[in-house]
This record gives structure tokens, sequence and C-alpha cells, in this order.
């Protein structure tokens, strides 16, 4: 049987009541996108305000949110931006991008080195040894031996290894 693709099924200008901060009541037109996944064989309905966005890139907007949020939550937990260095837009859209850089840059070091080790642990590695002249493929095969050869030795003896 050949598959049915992902398509949007139904798209639409909805209306939605609500009561402002007076208790009078405010009208606001949405969209809602009904789009049909394939793989899950089900219809998700999307609503949003945005009426400029084809159906098709909502749809994907919506799919992919979760890819989304655990970007913006690796970016938030990993560079600080929480202080800006400057004070003006451009100021901040340079910390914003070199922010990104480093962030596209280390997940490509990360899925390099094949280790099982957080991407947050070798951040924080990597930050603490920026000032040393040593390779970073090279702090990272290191520490990754330091692990395998603490993870063979027991700290203390087992107990109850004669009963």
């Amino acid at each position: 049987t050949a598959e049915t693709p992902d398509a949007v099924l139904k798209e639409e200008t909805i209306e939605q009541n609500f009561k402002d901060a007076h208790g009078k009541i405010q009208s606001i037109q949405l969209r809602r996108i009904a789009w049909w996944d394939a793989k899950e064989n089900r219809t998700y309905e999307f609503i949003t305000n945005n009426f400029e966005l084809e159906a098709q890139v909502i749809a994907d907007i919506y799919r992919y949110r979760w890819r989304i949020e655990l970007f913006f939550k690796k970016l938030k937990q990993n560079f600080p931006l929480h202080y800006f260095l400057g004070d003006n837009q451009n100021a901040i859209e340079i910390q914003i991008w070199c922010a990104l850089i480093a962030l596209l840059l280390l997940s490509h070091i990360h899925f390099q080195n094949k280790s099982k080790m957080a991407f947050s642990n070798m951040v924080s590695i990597l930050r603490m040894h920026l000032p040393s002249y040593i390779s970073v493929k090279g702090l990272l095969a290191l520490h990754n031996k330091k692990r395998l050869r603490c993870k063979k030795t027991k700290a203390q003896p087992d107990l109850f290894t004669d009963l």
C-alpha cells in the first residue's frame, strides 16, 4: 500500500471571545489548521494568530516545537545570555550570534567525540580550559580515558565477597 503523505487538511479563520482586564468581552481572530500526520496516523489541530506564514510552515513549526524548545534550553543552560555586554541592538545581536555559533561548533565537536559525556559537562570542561594551549580533541580524549580508568577501579572492596 502506498503511504499517504503529510498534508494540511483544513485551514480556517475562527473568532474567539474573551474578557479583558476590565471585564469587557473582546474578540480576536485566530487561524485553525488541521494537519494529517501519516507517520502517527492521526490529525492535529493547530491554532495561531499568524496569518502571514503558509499553513504547512505553521504545521512544521508546531511539529518541531519540542526540538526548538530543547534547542533554546541547551542554549540558555550553556551560554550566559542573562546579561549583555553592550546596550545597543548591534551589540546584543552580536552576542547572541556568537552564542549560536559556539553552540553549533560545540554540538559538532560533541557529535564527533562519540563519548557518553553530557553536552553540558563537555562545555564546562572546555570553558575551564579555554586559556590553556591544549587541543580540544586531546582534552576530550584525555577526559574520556580518565573516565574509563575510574570506572574499572573500585573505591573500596566488596563487603560480602566471602559469603
